[in-house]
């Protein structure tokens, strides 16, 4: 399997992540929405949404070093 296929098919992983994590994250919104927003229900929603920064945030960081270490390799082979 060539890296650029690798790289794709973890880039169209990474993708189908992220959207699901967009719609859980609507889906929090939602719920949070309709309830007491000082209730420990609110509080662990709001927990939820920080998560779905840290999840975008890491998700640079893989890209960003799958595409440097394919680099390298690239420039290694030349």
């Amino acid at each position: 399997v060539s890296a650029s296929k690798v790289l794709q098919e973890t880039c169209n992983y990474i993708r189908s992540l992220h959207k699901e994590v967009e719609d859980l994250s609507d889906r929090l919104f939602q719920l949070l929405a309709t309830i007491d927003a000082d209730g420990a229900e609110a509080a662990i929603i709001r927990s939820l949404l920080m998560w779905e920064v840290t999840f975008e945030e890491k998700e640079l960081v893989v890209v960003e070093q799958l595409f440097a270490t394919n680099v390298e390799k690239y420039l290694s082979l030349k």
